[in-house]
């Protein structure tokens, strides 16, 4: 359903800027710094153009898999929007007016959606401000495209008419033909182990020495601050181990509740994942801790990660024969969030997994357990539990979608129709080059 509903944006916004179907036959000239095209009278801007291309960006109808050819797109971008003046100043020259009561009633309930996602008004006042826009010159630009959207649509209006109501009949035939296409993406229900590659004795000795001179240290009053610069290993020894106001779900799940059970003054050690943490709670407020800490990390060498490899190869090869994965998980996973659940990950979209992750298990069937994929934070073993088959969604469902993608996809091909009668009688010229 994804896909249907990604043709279904990317045709609405086309509505505007117009699909690249049709290629202008423009002019190679020399490019002018600031300008991208003429069309008429009007220019259009690089800054326009870069305006655009950064909306396809943020909305993900360009997609990173397209960046080696992102001057293409530009360029195909660049013919969408002298398609689109093409069509405004046509739409000009029949006449066509808009209501100025309609755009200010359009605009007045495009500004309360936006103010919507904000707090409050001065949040979204200031979030202009942070973009160089005031909240009127922010109007005036939206006002104006609402303006210039209204007309294309009464253009539209008038010069298809009829052609762009759908019946039941037309719906429920595209759906049947195209049925397939609105399956939701592929899930799988996964569960993994994690092994953290653990230090060695030694390393673990030379760090409880490190930790035993600190504490002494600390029981003669000497400063936690300065402690801090001198024996952290943390991103936090400048500052003389000062993290200041935290909440408890900001650390992570393994020392969280130690530091949290800390009242003001207190020194308190606990293991995390990479190493140790001695905390000191300095105040409290409301639902946070102003915290510092002393770091202490455990260093793994090369063979210590060797080791971790080959009990990740063991664990893969236990479960593969037959071993309970939900106990291997209990007894031996290191993810303490998961492990006393059979390291159960849940169900989740195939294409939402991490690349490496993705890679290990999309060619698994139900029930195999992949080889350990290796991360920063150690080795995974993922076992597929099930790959639920796509749903489909039935029409009552989608049927608007389908509506909308059916008349968009008409709208297009009328306007392209429309685009190569009227073309001959415009000037148009780029300035930009396709590289």
């Amino acid at each position: 359903m994804r896909t249907a509903k990604r043709k279904i944006i990317f045709l609405v916004f086309s509505f505007y800027l117009l699909l690249l179907s049709f290629a202008l036959p423009l002019s190679s000239t020399e490019e002018i710094a600031g300008i991208a095209a003429v069309v008429g009278n009007e220019l259009i801007t690089h800054g326009e153009l870069n305006e655009q291309f950064q909306f396809l960006l943020l909305s993900g109808l360009i997609r990173p898999e397209d960046s080696l050819r992102m001057d293409s797109l530009r360029f195909d971008l660049l013919t969408q929007l002298i398609n689109r003046r093409v069509l405004i100043e046509y739409a000009q020259e029949e006449s066509i007016e808009v209501i100025e009561d309609e755009i200010e009633e359009m605009l007045e309930g495009a500004l309360e959606e936006m103010k919507s996602r904000f707090p409050d008004e001065e949040t979204f006042k200031q979030r202009l401000e942070e973009e160089g826009l005031s909240l009127e010159t922010f109007k005036e630009n939206y006002r104006k495209q609402i303006k210039e959207n209204l007309l294309l649509q009464k253009l539209m209006q008038q010069e298809f008419g009829t052609e762009m109501f759908t019946t039941e009949k037309e719906i429920k035939d595209f759906y049947n033909t195209n049925r397939d296409s609105f399956a939701e993406p592929a899930k799988i229900e996964i569960a993994h182990i994690l092994i953290i590659p653990k230090p060695s004795k030694n390393e673990e000795k030379r760090i409880e020495e490190k930790i035993s001179e600190v504490l002494l240290r600390l029981e003669f009053n000497e400063d936690f601050g300065e402690l801090a610069k001198k024996y952290s290993e943390g991103k936090f020894r400048n500052r003389g181990g000062d993290i200041g106001f935290v909440k408890k779900d900001e650390l992570s799940p393994e020392i969280a509740e130690v530091a949290f059970s800390l009242g003001v003054d207190e020194v308190t050690l606990t293991r995390g994942i990479d190493g140790f943490y001695l905390f000191k709670c300095v105040r409290k407020r409301k639902d946070t801790h102003h915290l510092k800490q002393i770091f202490f990390k455990l260093k793994v060498a090369s063979i210590d990660t060797l080791r971790t490899h080959k009990l990740a190869l063991k664990l893969k090869e236990w479960a593969e024969s037959g071993e309970d994965f939900a106990n291997l998980a209990k007894k031996y996973s290191d993810d303490i969030e998961t492990k006393d659940n059979a390291g159960y990950l849940g169900e989740v979209y195939l294409e939402q997994l991490h690349p490496l992750f993705r890679d290990a298990v999309k060619d698994l069937d139900d029930g195999e357990v992949s080889d350990p994929v290796k991360t920063e934070f150690g080795f995974h073993i993922f076992k597929v539990l099930s790959k639920p088959e796509p749903r489909i969604p039935e029409l009552d469902e989608i049927k608007h979608i389908v509506k909308e993608f059916i008349i968009q996809k008409r709208t297009k091909e009328k306007t392209d129709e429309l685009l190569e009668r009227i073309l001959p009688n415009f000037y148009v010229e780029t300035l930009l080059k396709r590289k």
